[in-house]
Order: C-alpha cells, then structure tokens, then sequence
C-alpha cells in the first residue's frame, strides 16, 4: 500500500468511529487477561471499536494502548484523551459488513 491509500483508510475508518460509542472500558487496574479477552472478542465481531481508558498519566493510557495493540494485533486509528479507536480485519471473509 502507498501512504496514499494507508491515509485514506484511516480517514475513513476515523470517519466511521466518529459515530461509535466506547464498547469497552479499562479501568484504574489497567490491563488485564479478561479485558484482552473483551476487546478480542469485540473486535473480532466489530472490526473497529472505540475503547475509554482510564489512567492517571498519558503515559500510562499510552503504554497499555500500545500493549493492547501488540496482544491483539490491532492498529491504532485515533487517540483523543482517554478514548482510543482501533482496528482489526476480520480473518473471514463471511461477514456482512466491513469497514472496508
């Protein structure tokens, strides 16, 4: 892919997360294996969700999104205080919508 096309993808998935609401919160404990399985099992039937983290510094929210997206292999779309969207392709190819 160009950075063309990578730019537009976000764009439009950025677009469409504009409207969602956070489906899953992590909380004051931060990241733990239930809340991995929460959001795998989430993003796997969505594709692109938006996420509240909680946490008392920047940094923290920073480290455990980017432990979310290592665990999940997922791509970070938007990050905007303590929300934070992201995206994973569905493996199958039966689904009846996909972002993209």
């Amino acid at each position: 892919m160009n950075k063309n096309s990578i730019h537009n993808k976000r764009t439009k998935l950025n677009n469409l997360a504009h409207k969602l609401k956070p489906t899953v919160t992590v909380g004051y404990k931060g990241i733990t294996q239930e809340v991995l399985k929460e959001i795998n099992f989430t993003i796997k039937a969505h594709e692109l969700i938006k996420l509240k983290i909680h946490g008392k510094e920047k940094s923290d929210r920073l480290q455990i999104i980017e432990t979310i997206c290592k665990d999940i292999k997922c791509q970070l779309i938007q990050q905007i205080g303590k929300t934070c969207v992201i995206y994973k392709e569905r493996e199958d190819n039966l689904t009846e919508q996909s972002y993209l």
